[in-house]
């Protein structure tokens, strides 16, 4: 790596350290100011440079400032014995789990794209370490919202399965999921995937680990009509 790349490398590390440092001032500052949601910034790594020697990292950058907040906890400030309550925590958490669905969906054409990246850097010989880490974090993105699993094939691309065997992502393909009315109470939702074959209604949604799974559960559990 020359020098300058050297430079580079320090650089963005400072320069992320710096927005760190920055944003926690700045939730200090705001620490008594009503309706202040507590910031964080969230970290990614650079994209690695192809060498002859191999991929070589480039350091750190700064992905995106988040907010620190749950609008589904956030929107139980009324008992659940009140009608009005009810319906309104019904709605608050079908908007979460319509957001998580459209955040797989986005994390599964992501993984698709990075499929194709992956398959071609090993074409070069070399294994492409960023890219891999890369496809980890997002395949640990959907392990959060679904319980899921990843077959890795021999050059590194990876395809997710939910745990009733549906694909998620198939080499440079992915499949959406979708969040729709129940046929049978048109106040819950329930949970589809669009396949080739055509959509394909999720039976056991609510089983296993998750956010979607556990919202679920409390939509068909706890929530009284």
């Amino acid at each position: 790596m020359s020098a300058s790349a050297l430079m580079s490398t320090g650089t963005a590390a400072i320069f992320a350290a710096y927005r760190q440092v920055q944003t926690t001032a700045n939730n200090i500052s705001n620490a008594n100011t009503e309706g202040y949601s507590r910031q964080s910034v969230a970290l990614q790594t650079a994209r690695g440079e192809l060498t002859g020697d191999g991929y070589i990292g480039r350091g750190v950058t700064v992905s995106t400032v988040t907010r620190a907040t749950n609008q589904f906890l956030a929107s139980q400030t009324n008992a659940l014995t009140s009608a009005s309550a009810t319906d309104a925590v019904r709605a608050d958490l079908q908007e979460d789990v319509k957001s998580s669905v459209a955040e797989v969906n986005g994390t599964t054409k992501a993984l698709a794209k990075l499929n194709v990246q992956i398959s071609n850097a090993a074409n070069s010989g070399h294994a492409p370490n960023d890219l891999l880490d890369q496809r980890d974090l997002l395949i640990g993105r959907l392990s959060e919202q679904l319980d899921v699993h990843a077959v890795m094939g021999p050059d590194g691309q990876a395809s997710v399965f939910l745990a009733s065997g549906e694909s998620l992502v198939l080499g440079n393909e992915s499949n959406d999921m979708l969040a729709l009315p129940d046929q049978v109470d048109p106040t819950r939702l329930r949970l589809g995937i669009q396949l080739d074959t055509g959509l394909t209604l999720l039976s056991r949604a609510a089983d296993g680990e998750g956010r979607i799974p556990g919202l679920l559960k409390i939509q068909n559990d706890d929530l009284v009509a």
